[in-house]
């Protein structure tokens, strides 16, 4: 069907002026729409029958959410996560997280959770070095990746935000929007684990 598209674009690169999770400083708007990550993420679970609901509720689902920076970092809330503070908070808590909770899946969402995921199982899996160093991209298409011998599933997938929808969408050319190549991505996996 006929559809308008806008990009946004400075100097002749992609430029997302929505500020938030995804993209961290100043919004680009005089008064900026709100964008509401959450949102997406639920769609995304509702869409493989595994709603999050409120918290509350969720328990009976055996989904456990945690971010990968498990540590306070220096700035404001939507400030970039230094590197540094993403390699200690990676490999010292949620390495540690991930030991207790001892999950049999891992869904990341991005770039940062996905490469501190694969960080803390670079000793244990050495095969994965090749994956780190690796674009986010070419890590996604690796889905599921087998991240010890005990079957640890990994499941990187892109951050619903604006600049993840909009990122996934450039990676596949398709009339559908970012998210509707997202619930594809999330029913593969759905289908994958025989859910």
């Amino acid at each position: 069907a006929p559809h308008l598209h806008f990009q946004c674009e400075v100097n002749s690169v992609l430029y997302e002026p929505f500020a938030g999770s995804a993209r961290p400083g100043i919004s680009g708007w005089i008064a900026q729409p709100p964008f509401q990550t959450n949102f997406y993420l639920r769609e995304l679970t509702r869409h493989i029958g595994r709603d999050l609901g409120l918290p509350a509720g969720n328990v009976s689902l055996g989904i456990f959410l945690t971010n990968a920076v498990l540590c306070m970092k220096p700035g404001a809330m939507n400030d970039a996560n230094p590197s540094a503070c993403v390699k200690n908070c990676g490999t010292f808590f949620l390495s540690r997280l991930i030991g207790m909770i001892k999950p049999k899946v891992i869904v990341t969402l991005g770039v940062v959770p996905t490469m501190s995921v694969l960080d803390i199982h670079l000793t244990a899996t050495p095969l994965l070095g090749s994956l780190r160093r690796s674009t986010f991209g070419d890590v996604f298409t690796k889905s599921p990746i087998q991240l010890n011998d005990a079957g640890l599933l990994l499941f990187p997938m892109y951050h619903p935000g604006r600049l993840g929808q909009m990122n996934r969408k450039r990676v596949e050319q398709s009339a559908l929007s970012g998210l509707d190549l997202m619930k594809g991505d999330w029913q593969r996996m759905r289908m994958s684990l025989g859910w």
